[in-house]
C-alpha cells in the first residue's frame, strides 16, 4: 500500500513517524474515514469540514487544504490501483520532546479496499450489546482516542455480537462505538442528539428522513426498544439494521427502515452524478 505522509508518497512498509509522535504516545490527533461510489469520494467537503472542527477543538494548529487533499486522495487511490476505495486522513499533534506538548502536525493520507459487510446483515440484521462501564472522552470529536471502541468491540465479539452500544446508567443509548444509532418508535425516528459524534452517514439520514418521518432527539431506553425497529449508520455500515440489543429482540427488517435503506442508496446515486457533473465542467 502507498500512503501520503507530510507531502511525500511513500510504499506502505517504508511509511513511518517518530516515536515521539503525540498520536502514538498519547492518542491525540484528528482524523475521518471515508470512501469512494463508483470512483468518486461521497461527501468528501463535509469529512473535511469536520476534521477541520475536530482540530480546532483539539487545539491541533492547522489549516487544511481542501482542493490539495482532495487531489492526494484520488491520486493515492489511482497509485493503489483501486476501483473504490476507504479513505483515511490522520493528523496527529506531532513530535513532542517532551512527550506531552504538541508539535508540527503529521498529515497521513492512506487508501484501501472497502470491506462490505455480508449481504446476509442487511437482509437479517446484526445483533448488538450494550456496555456501560466505558464512555468515550470528548463524544464531539473524531480525534484518534478510542480505546473504549476497542474493548467495547471486544465485548461485543466474545458474544457473538457486530456492534457494542454505549449506555447512559439510566438505561439509554447513545451510539455505537463505530456508528449512530437510530430507533423507530411507533412512527417517530429517535436517534439521541447529545454526548455523541455527530457523524456525516447520521446526517445524511436525518436529511433525507425529515421529509419521510417525525423525528424525536433523545436517547431511547432499551426498554422502549423490544418489536421495535433499529438500526446503526456510518461510512462503512451505512444503514444497518439490528435484529436484537442484549436479549431484546426487535423487528427486523421493518418497514421504515427499508424505505430509508432505499432512499440512502438513491442519494448516493445522486451524489455520485454531481460529482461527475462538476468533474466535467471542470475540464470544460
Amino acid at each position: 500500500m502507498i500512503a501520503y505522509i507530510n507531502g511525500e508518497f511513500v510504499d506502505g512498509p517504508k511509511a513511518s513517524i517518530a516515536l515521539g509522535d503525540l498520536g502514538l504516545l498519547r492518542g491525540y490527533g484528528g482524523f475521518e474515514c471515508l470512501r469512494t461510489y463508483h470512483g468518486k469520494l461521497f461527501l468528501f467537503q463535509e469529512h473535511l469540514r469536520r476534521l477541520q472542527n475536530s482540530l480546532e477543538k483539539l487545539l491541533i494548529p492547522l489549516q487544511l487544504d481542501a482542493d490539495l487533499l482532495e487531489k492526494v486522495t484520488y491520486e493515492l487511490i489511482s497509485l493503489n490501483n483501486l476501483e473504490e476505495a476507504f479513505v483515511k486522513i490522520i493528523v496527529t499533534g506531532g513530535l513532542s520532546a517532551d512527550h506531552i506538548t504538541p508539535s508540527t502536525p503529521n498529515v497521513i493520507v492512506m487508501a484501501y479496499p472497502p470491506y462490505p459487510f455480508p449481504k446476509n446483515y442487511y437482509e437479517t440484521g446484526i445483533r448488538a450489546i450494550t456496555f456501560s462501564t466505558y464512555k468515550r472522552d470528548f463524544p464531539n470529536i473524531k480525534s484518534l482516542h478510542y480505546a473504549s471502541a476497542v474493548i467495547g468491540m471486544q465485548k461485543a465479539r466474545e458474544q457473538g455480537a457486530n456492534e457494542a452500544l454505549y449506555q447512559n446508567p439510566d438505561g439509554t443509548i447513545l451510539e455505537g462505538t463505530l456508528s449512530n444509532f437510530f430507533a423507530f418508535i411507533g412512527d417517530h425516528l429517535v436517534t439521541p442528539n447529545q454526548g455523541i459524534l455527530q457523524g456525516i452517514t447520521r446526517q445524511t439520514v436525518l436529511k433525507i428522513a425529515e421529509k419521510e418521518f417525525p423525528i424525536q432527539y433523545r436517547s431511547p431506553h432499551l426498554e422502549e426498544l423490544e418489536g421495535q425497529e433499529a438500526f446503526v449508520t456510518s461510512v462503512s455500515k451505512k444503514i444497518l439494521p439490528i435484529n436484537a440489543i442484549d436479549n431484546t429482540p426487535l423487528r427486523c427488517v421493518g418497514k421504515y427502515t427499508a424505505h430509508l435503506m432505499a432512499l440512502f442508496d438513491k442519494e448516493i446515486e445522486k451524489s455520485v452524478a454531481c460529482s461527475a457533473c462538476c468533474s466535467a465542467a471542470k475540464t470544460v
